[in-house]
C-alpha cells in the first residue's frame, strides 16, 4: 500500500469532502428535474404551438426556439415549459 502526503488537515479534508459531497448532490437533483421534464416531439410542439411544421423547423434553425437532441439520435424535442413562454 502506498502513503498519500497531504497538507490539509483531518478538519480541513472533511470540509472539502463535505462541499464536494454537497455540489455532487445538487447537480444530481437538478439532472433529475431535468430528465422529469415533459418533452414534447417536433409533431406535439407544432400542434400545441398552432403553427406548421416547416414554420417550426424555422424557427429552431433560427433559435427563436429552444430544441434539445439526445445523444446518438435525430429526433429534436421541445420542453413544454419553454413552449408555454410563446
Amino acid at each position: 500500500m502506498q502513503d498519500i502526503v497531504s497538507t490539509y488537515s483531518l478538519q480541513e479534508l472533511k470540509e472539502e469532502l463535505l462541499a464536494d459531497l454537497k455540489l455532487f448532490i445538487r447537480e444530481e437533483l437538478e439532472f433529475d428535474d431535468k430528465l422529469n421534464e415533459e418533452l414534447l416531439t417536433r409533431k406535439e410542439a407544432g400542434a400545441f404551438l398552432k403553427i406548421t411544421p416547416p414554420t417550426l423547423h424555422e424557427w429552431t434553425v433560427k433559435e427563436i426556439i429552444p430544441s434539445y437532441r439526445f445523444v446518438g439520435t435525430n429526433r429534436i424535442y421541445y420542453k413544454k415549459s419553454e413552449i408555454l413562454k410563446f
